[in-house]
Parts: C-alpha cells; sequence; structure tokens
C-alpha cells in the first residue's frame, strides 16, 4: 500500500510538470503560423534594402541639382564600383551589404526602350554624373542589385532639355515605373 502511494505521488508530481499532447499540438501549431508569416518578409526585406537605396540615390541626385541651381555651379556625383559607393564633393555614400551596382543576365535595358542586353552596371560616361549649373544632369542609368541577384532596379536620368530622375523596377521580364 505504501509503495502504490509513493508511486502515484511521483506520477501526480511528473504530471504538474508535463505538457499535455494539446498543449504541445497548440505551441507547434503558433510556430508553424509564425514561420509562415515571417518567411516571406524575410525575403521582402532584400528587396526593401535596394528600394532604400535607390530612393537614397535618387535623393541624392535631386539635392546635387538644386545645389548646382542654387550656387550656379557645376556639381559631380562620382560612382566607385568596386568599393560599393558613391561620393560627391564633401559626402561618400557606402550602398547597403545588401545591395550592389550591378545587371542580371539576359535583361534588355534601359527601362525607357528596352533593346539592349546590359552590360554596364553604370552607363554614365567615366562612372561620373555631371549636373551644369542650370541642373541639367548627363543622361545614363545606373542599375542596382540585391546581394542573391534576385531583384534588380535601375536609376535614370533621360536625355531631355529638363531633368528628372526615375527609378524601374526590373520584374516579370520587364521594366515597371517605380514611384
Amino acid at each position: 500500500m505504501k509503495f502504490y502511494r509513493l508511486r502515484q505521488t511521483y506520477k501526480q508530481k511528473l504530471n504538474k510538470h508535463a505538457f499535455s499532447l494539446l498543449e504541445l499540438t497548440i505551441v507547434l501549431a503558433i510556430i508553424i503560423i509564425v514561420a509562415t508569416i515571417s518567411i516571406p518578409l524575410f525575403f521582402n526585406f532584400k528587396e526593401q534594402h535596394l528600394i532604400a537605396e535607390a530612393s537614397t540615390l535618387r535623393a541624392t541626385l535631386w539635392h546635387l541639382q538644386q545645389m548646382a541651381r542654387a550656387q550656379n555651379k557645376q556639381k559631380l556625383l562620382t560612382f566607385d564600383e568596386l568599393k560599393n559607393s558613391y561620393s560627391t564633393d564633401n559626402e561618400k555614400h557606402k550602398l547597403s551589404r545588401h545591395v550592389k551596382f550591378g545587371t542580371l543576365k539576359n535583361v534588355l535595358g534601359p527601362p525607357s526602350s528596352p533593346n539592349k542586353q546590359l552590360k554596364k552596371a553604370i552607363t554614365f560616361k567615366d562612372k561620373k554624373i555631371t549636373v551644369t549649373p542650370h541642373g541639367i544632369l548627363q543622361p545614363g542609368t545606373i542599375y542596382l542589385i540585391d546581394d542573391t541577384e534576385k531583384f534588380l532596379y535601375a536609376i535614370t536620368v533621360p536625355v531631355a532639355g529638363v531633368s528628372y530622375i526615375r527609378i524601374y523596377r526590373y520584374h516579370n521580364k520587364q521594366w515597371h515605373a517605380y514611384t
């Protein structure tokens, strides 16, 4: 009788500290739901870095354009593909470690009239963008890709009397204007 009570007391203690099958199933279901939601967000994270860098570059070009007009002075933006950076007179910006200058295979460009295979990540002469004192930017395109080479964005300055800067996204074998 004493042994039976001891055994029963031991089982009661064990049950207090153990998990039921229902509890384990609920926890497993919660983990699966969280994983299902977070995995697509992780892959979208790479593209968000690319969008941020493209937007920063566009903002830098726009700022340089305004400075050239305000100071009535030529401005210059220089790219360094090896260091994955670009610089102005007084500022240097290094791209995120998830983003680099580059193109993808079998992609036609430029985005406005895609008819030639992309060969260079930066099409500006000598990898420099010149902004005239009137705020006119030299025409060309900069291509940015993520480190997994899944996403491609382009920042373009078309040939025009008035310079405007556009961002394009390459998706499903087509260029789409990104705003």
